[in-house]
């Protein structure tokens, strides 16, 4: 793998091709010797290659996941939200998504469930959890509620439009 720095440093990522230094990379099932309970994943388009490192420990220790999705830097590495979809339904994680503020000094929460990847339009911070586990958040919103559908429809709009944030809550959407 090859560094690759972009504006935001904040974005940095590795690449196949990149331009910068060789990175030597190792995958989470070699060094996860320990049970592992939450897994945290941030790394700028590589989310995929990420779980897939770490399916015997996910197979066997059944962690919460926490990661970034932003479907564009999914696409750019070759992967489609069936993918991505595929891998966690077919180890029976449940796909939670927050739907209230985000990256603000509130600690509000709005939990809903997603039943397609392919909905979402804009990065989002994805909550897996194993169906079977008792650390499930409380009050989740289903996939069809219609608090689940307008911010469905709000994303899809702001990813088509480009209309920011402030604008679509000036009209009450958001």
């Amino acid at each position: 793998m090859r560094f690759d720095t972009g504006a935001n440093s904040g974005a940095d990522s590795l690449s196949e091709s990149g331009q910068g230094p060789a990175v030597e990379t190792v995958r989470i099932d070699e060094v996860a010797t320990q049970p592992i309970s939450l897994i945290k994943i941030d790394v700028e388009g590589m989310e995929m290659k990420a779980l897939r490192s770490a399916q015997q420990v996910i197979d066997r220790d059944r962690p919460i996941i926490f990661m970034e999705y932003a479907p564009h830097r999914q696409t750019d590495q070759g992967y489609t939200p069936q993918d991505f979809q595929s891998f966690l339904t077919s180890r029976n994680y449940r796909m939670l998504i927050n739907t209230g503020p985000t990256q603000g000094s509130t600690e509000t929460f709005s939990i809903g469930e997603i039943d397609d990847l392919g909905k979402l339009s804009l990065m989002t911070d994805l909550l897996l959890v194993p169906a079977e586990s008792d650390r499930m958040p409380e009050g989740i919103m289903s996939a069809t509620s219609p608090h689940m559908k307008r911010f469905l429809l709000v994303q899809r709009l702001r990813y088509w439009s480009g209309i920011p944030k402030r604008f679509l809550r000036r009209l009450g959407l958001i």
